[in-house]
């Protein structure tokens, strides 16, 4: 009878071995689920809040090596505020405007995409060609670029190139359909004069608003008149 209960002892004994090795993972699987492991690291802090408001300009397309604040850029990426976008000779850029519109970036070109209320982008040197796509019904914020020579709006539908010249001369012909140019840097200020340029038309700006003349209705011929005004700016 003793050596029953021994041997039974015994058994119990080999039993609870077992049971415990199964807590450490030596017998079968435990079917219930896994608990959930929560990691800091697979939240990503980088990208602020998803719900934010998205950057002032996103850059769609670059041929040649266009550097973004010195850096050279790869593919379609944001453009952040105040950061100099520079377009070498024979290069392009085209960029996507938050509000609405969009820019392309001739070659020899240097803007900064700004978000102070002032415009959109502010040209610094070469040119550009600015278009505002019809928006409907939903209202939208008018397309205005800017340069230290000349302010270029658009309200509704419409497209526009502005050219600079070493001498701070400006030129700007409209495309399609209206434009109200006037003289200087964009401010938050209401404006003394702004001369209303309808497609077909182009004006020069060297300190004044000239006479508007008739003026190029396709970008390739804008391009051209451009150059040849280059040519015999002072």
């Amino acid at each position: 009878m003793r050596a029953l209960s021994v041997s039974l002892a015994l058994g119990l004994l080999s039993l609870g071995l077992v049971a415990c090795g199964d807590d450490e993972g030596s017998g079968a699987p435990d079917p219930r689920p896994a608990p959930t492991r929560r990691h800091t690291h697979d939240v990503d802090t980088q990208r602020g809040d998803p719900h934010g408001d998205p950057p002032p300009a996103r850059l769609l397309r670059t041929e040649g090596g266009v550097t973004i604040d010195g850096a050279a850029t790869h593919g379609e990426m944001d453009v952040e505020p105040d950061k100099p976008i520079v377009v070498p000779e024979g290069g392009r850029a085209v960029l996507q405007l938050r509000d609405g519109g969009r820019v392309e970036l001739d070659g020899g070109s240097r803007a900064l995409v700004t978000d102070d209320g002032g415009a959109q982008l502010l040209l610094i040197t070469g040119a550009l060609w600015a278009v505002q796509p019809p928006s409907g019904n939903a209202p939208r914020p008018p397309l205005r670029i800017s340069s230290a020579a000349v302010t270029a709006e658009i309200g509704g539908a419409g497209e526009l190139y502005l050219a600079l010249f070493d001498s701070g001369a400006a030129w700007v012909t409209v495309l399609g359909g209206m434009a109200a140019i006037s003289i200087g840097e964009a401010d938050n200020r209401r404006r003394l004069r702004a001369l209303e340029l309808g497609g077909g038309h182009a004006v020069a700006v060297a300190g004044r608003l000239a006479e508007p003349t008739e003026g190029p209705s396709r970008l390739s011929a804008a391009r051209e008149a451009a150059a040849t005004l280059a040519t015999a700016d002072p």
